[in-house]
């Protein structure tokens, strides 16, 4: 039959979970600065018909308030937020 890129009209699904424990801001164990345990879970869909391929990608399917990293200074802890909930579509087209 070929490959899945090749055939027309196939479906292609795609899932990603991540699991992060929990994990110090500094190197020195202190409780204080701990970036949270986390999970995320993103997908994605692609269908190609001929020379084209469209795909939808979700990230953040749970939509969960989770930090991707984080660091402390001065007595603070900074976090780096996962965005929310989001779909990119894109059209490929191979000639």
């Amino acid at each position: 039959v070929g490959s899945p890129d090749k055939v027309a009209g196939a479906v292609t699904l795609n899932a990603d979970a991540r699991y992060q424990s929990r994990s110090f801001l500094q190197n020195n164990s202190d409780a204080r600065y701990v970036l949270p345990a986390s999970f995320n879970l993103d997908g994605s869909v692609g269908w190609r018909v001929g020379a084209y391929e469209l795909v939808a990608r979700g990230n953040n399917l749970t939509n969960s308030k989770a930090f991707g990293s984080g660091y402390a200074s001065g007595g603070e802890s900074y976090y780096y937020v996962v965005p929310p909930r989001n779909v990119f579509v894109t059209l490929k087209a191979t000639f």
